[in-house]
């Protein structure tokens, strides 16, 4: 399969390399990479950082935004959630 030389450029700026795409991508090729590389690819630390981001959720109070605006007199103010403290996230605690 010849490549387009200026979409093999494009990839080469942008740090993609276009050909192992066209590989991945092709008839069949795509569910045989994704079964070859999904043990290799978790190594034994990053199930530990994944568990750790497992206790980690967005707010649902302010859905992740942090500051909330509230209406007070006629105005307009703008002031942090109070369940996530302006973090946009919560964490999750007795699991």
């Amino acid at each position: 399969m010849k490549i387009d030389p200026s979409l093999q450029a494009a990839g080469h700026r942008c740090g993609v390399d276009i050909e192992i795409l066209y590989k991945k991508y092709a008839e069949g090729g795509a569910t045989e990479q994704r079964t070859s590389n999904a043990t290799a690819a978790v190594a034994p630390d990053e199930t530990t950082r994944t568990n750790a981001l497992d206790r980690i959720r967005i707010c649902h109070v302010c859905h992740g935004y942090g500051p909330m605006k509230e209406t007070y007199n006629h105005q307009a103010k703008e002031a942090n959630c109070n369940a996530c403290e302006g973090e946009g996230v919560v964490e999750i605690r007795g699991r």
